[in-house]
């Protein structure tokens, strides 16, 4: 009977260290996804402002090239508007 009860335990312990370890090993793979999912958001993040800053800097210069524009009078040919 001592025999089985120290088995027992035993098997228990080695079931503990086994959870602990498994554990360990989701906590540290979950530590990883979020520090993926971090950069992930700021990769979106920047890119997003770069974006944001390319169609800002193309309609300032659509606008500008727009405003060169003389107006048609209907005498004279239309003028050509250049577009950078």
């Amino acid at each position: 009977m001592v025999d089985f009860a120290e088995e027992a335990n035993q098997q228990q312990a080695r079931q503990s260290e086994q959870v602990a370890r498994q554990s360990r090993e989701i906590a540290s793979a979950a530590h990883d996804l979020v520090e993926q999912d971090a950069a992930a958001r700021r990769e979106l993040l920047e890119a997003q402002a770069r974006h944001q800053e390319q169609f800002r800097e193309r309609k300032q210069s659509l606008t500008s090239s727009v405003r060169n524009c003389t107006p048609n009078d209907g005498i004279q040919p239309r003028p050509r508007c250049e577009t950078p």
